[in-house]
């Protein structure tokens, strides 16, 4: 799936953070979907990870494809997902997402 511009008037003075209204426990069931489901790296496959976010945070993903994109940017940065190469169905090789090497508990050294 692309991401599609939206011709949305901007809202000058007001800086919005894509994290606004995601919490630690949407990040948390992301690592969880993806430890138990086979989802995409990229946004053009049926399968992209964005769409299951989309779903869970109740966004569109045509419409909020930058905030899933910047979202999905920095867990990809900070160790919350990870990406793997595997093969898929028909042998082709594919990017797909994988919980990363982030731990959740801060004491576990």
């Amino acid at each position: 799936m692309q991401c599609m511009r939206s011709p949305r008037p901007s809202k000058r003075g007001i800086i919005r953070s894509p994290f606004d209204n995601v919490a630690s426990d949407d990040m948390r069931w992301m690592r969880d979907e993806v430890r138990h489901q086979k989802y995409r790296y990229d946004p053009r496959s049926p399968d992209w990870v964005g769409l299951a976010l989309a779903k869970h945070l109740g966004l569109d993903p045509r419409a909020d494809c930058k905030k899933l994109n910047a979202i999905l940017r920095a867990w990809y940065a900070n160790g919350v997902l990870a990406a793997e190469i595997h093969k898929d169905g028909v042998r082709h090789e594919r990017k797909y997402v994988v919980p990363g090497n982030w731990n959740d508990d801060p004491d576990a050294a």
